[in-house]
């Protein structure tokens, strides 16, 4: 005859407050293993357009949005838990129903900041007239309007790593036959 397990592991769950301690274990790591990579990103934008370009086309992917929004999530919920302790350093939210309160609001803040920086994006990205994505998850491409009397307009990269800009050769012709501009 076996003995029954204690605690026995089909009724026993965690309480949302130890949840919440593994999880900011957790994302602690995230953001251990993140700043490296953080960090290889600034070099690549000070090293310049060519360096840039590879890191830059693998967070417009799928893969490195999503990589992104869950280094966010890590950020806000490590935040949310930190102010949490704050909290319970004042020695107020430690009854029980208060710590089950505050754990789902800390999880729900988190949430909702990621969210929000997740629609910021979106309105950004909206802005600029781009797509986030296309259906392949590859970065949108933005073509350049005719709508603007240059039927020759072309679309040439940016000083800033790759931003379209739109160039109408016609007005650049006008501009460098004009003495003491040029483009």
């Amino acid at each position: 005859m076996t003995r029954p397990l204690s605690p026995h592991l089909r009724i026993f769950r965690f309480p949302p407050t130890a949840v919440l301690s593994i999880l900011h274990r957790v994302t602690g790591v995230l953001l251990t293993l993140g700043l490296p990579v953080w960090v290889f990103w600034l070099m690549q934008v000070a090293d310049g357009p060519s360096a840039y370009e590879p890191i830059h086309a693998f967070l417009q992917s799928s893969a490195g949005i999503s990589s992104l929004y869950l280094w966010l999530f890590a950020l806000f919920m490590h935040l949310c838990h930190g102010l949490r302790h704050l909290f319970w350093d004042s020695g107020r939210g430690m009854l029980r129903d208060s710590l089950h309160r505050y754990a789902m609001l800390e999880f729900s803040a988190a949430v909702i900041l990621t969210g929000g920086c997740y629609g910021l994006h979106l309105k950004q990205t909206e802005l600029q007239g781009l797509p986030a994505a296309d259906w392949r998850g590859e970065p949108a491409k933005r073509w350049a309007p005719s709508a603007y009397g240059c039927d020759n307009a072309a679309e040439t990269p940016a000083p800033d790593f790759g931003a379209p800009v739109i160039r109408c050769s016609a007005l650049v012709d006008f501009i460098n036959s004009k003495p003491g501009l040029d483009i």
